[in-house]
């Protein structure tokens, strides 16, 4: 058997990274933060969007660094781009959204890591190495979560468990948190009869018939939490 994706030759050379941010003074920090340990090589930064696409396919980086600020369907085209210009490349996230629905989705797309801007140099050096090695022969690959409280890890756990869509999810919360239908359709960007829709299949994968049903069932199993209720934002 070959050995794990993107492993090949890797242990007598560092860890080619590449960074993907629309802000420059990010992107400079972090490469000299990174450049200081002797098993990492920054191969190039580059904006988000086609800029970030054109260089991993012309360096091919081991593992690529990405800011993930945006709204999650201009960073699922980035992330998608990114993976067809170079397969073997990992993706890490590095962002400031402590939210577990948010991970759910990175990790639908493809991504290695999900590294919250709470964790430390250390941290993200750790996500970076363990990225490139892949999982032993016979196993699947880990998804690491890193910088995030452990109830917000469970959320992750317990969602995926519940077969819940990280959409349906979103729509959970904006449910919880009192909108009409026409509320969590502006805060989703979609439309009431897909509001509706969504909301059919939560009350049939929960065995509930209403708003407050779905949202208690979805508290007492941890799928969302009081915070999410109560925040005013993601």
């Amino acid at each position: 058997m070959g050995e794990p994706r993107g492993t090949e030759n890797r242990s007598s050379r560092p860890v080619r990274v590449m960074l993907a941010d629309n802000h420059v003074m990010f992107r400079q920090s972090v490469a000299s933060l990174l450049s200081r340990d002797g098993d990492v090589e920054v191969v190039g930064d580059a904006g988000s969007g086609p800029h970030a696409i054109d260089l991993a396919k012309e360096t091919r980086p081991d593992v690529v660094i990405m800011q993930v600020e945006q709204e999650p369907d201009a960073a699922a085209t980035e992330i998608r781009g990114i993976l067809e210009a170079s397969p073997a490349s990992r993706i890490v996230v590095l962002t400031v959204h402590n939210d577990p629905r948010r991970v759910k989705q990175m990790v639908g797309l493809g991504t290695s890591a999900y590294v919250h801007k709470s964790a430390t140099v250390e941290d993200l050096l750790g996500t970076v190495r363990k990225a490139t090695q892949g999982a032993p022969e016979g196993e699947s690959d880990s998804y690491a979560v890193v910088g995030m409280a452990e109830r917000l890890i469970g959320q992750v756990s317990n969602a995926e468990a519940s077969g819940l869509s990280a959409r349906e999810l979103e729509l959970l919360v904006g449910v919880s948190r009192g909108l009409s239908n026409a509320g969590v359709a502006a805060s989703l960007h979609i439309s009431e009869a897909t509001v509706k829709r969504h909301l059919a299949n939560v009350y049939e994968k929960f065995g509930v018939h209403s708003r407050t049903e779905a949202t208690r069932k979805a508290l007492a199993e941890g799928w969302i939490s009081e915070a999410d209720i109560t925040s005013a934002s993601d």
